[in-house]
């Protein structure tokens, strides 16, 4: 009598084991080391991995960059605009003073326009900053925007002015990290319709 008790009590013991594990799901998926299959069927990656099997790993997990950058691909990028150690430098500031200009003009010829510009700040962005004075006009001044593309590089982007129908950039501009010069040619069409291609050199006042 005790061994058919006995018996009773192995077989559903057995019973109970072979119900629960049909009713565990059974996880066919390789989540590899940085990983761990749930109930799902899916896989729960380690942080800073993700992925089907949490094969892909997040270069810039747990890299705090400064202010004014990103990260990429593990490393910290300045934003554009800014440089430096911890990307505190605009890098526009490079450029504010006054300048002596020296713009050569085919209708100078066999001279240049000379005058005084300077540049300041703009309220377009981190990236922006006006040549004031361009040109040497008197009545309007022109204001001309300028755009930062890297440390010692700029454009003119196209854009009109009172008496400017159009002036550009033809070349990137550039500045002697050494003398501190600035130089670009660039494209001006007058409300006349005349146009013409002019090198402008800035020297430091």
């Amino acid at each position: 009598m005790k061994g058919l008790k006995l018996f009773a009590l192995v077989a559903s013991l057995l019973s109970a084991l072979l119900l629960f594990d049909a009713c565990t799901p059974e996880c066919d998926l390789d989540c590899g080391p940085n990983g761990t299959c749930n109930e799902q069927g899916t896989c729960d990656c380690d942080p800073g991995y993700s992925g089907a099997n949490c094969e892909v790993f997040d270069e810039c997990y747990n890299i705090i960059c400064p202010t004014n950058s990103i990260c990429e691909d593990g490393f910290c990028v300045c934003d554009p605009g800014y440089e430096g150690d911890s990307c505190e430098v605009e890098i526009r500031g490079k450029y504010y003073g006054t300048y002596e200009a020296d713009d050569l003009c085919p209708s100078a010829a066999p001279g240049s326009y000379v005058y005084t510009v300077t540049i300041e700040t703009s309220s377009q962005g981190v990236t922006e900053f006006l040549i004031k004075g361009f040109g040497g006009f008197d009545s309007p001044i022109i204001n001309i925007r300028a755009t930062v593309l890297d440390s010692d590089n700029f454009e003119i982007p196209a854009q009109s002015h009172p008496g400017v129908t159009n002036i550009q950039s033809t070349t990137i501009g550039t500045r002697n990290a050494e003398t501190g010069i600035v130089a670009i040619s660039y494209e001006v069409t007058l409300d006349t319709g005349a146009t013409e291609v002019c090198e402008l050199i800035l020297s430091p006042q």
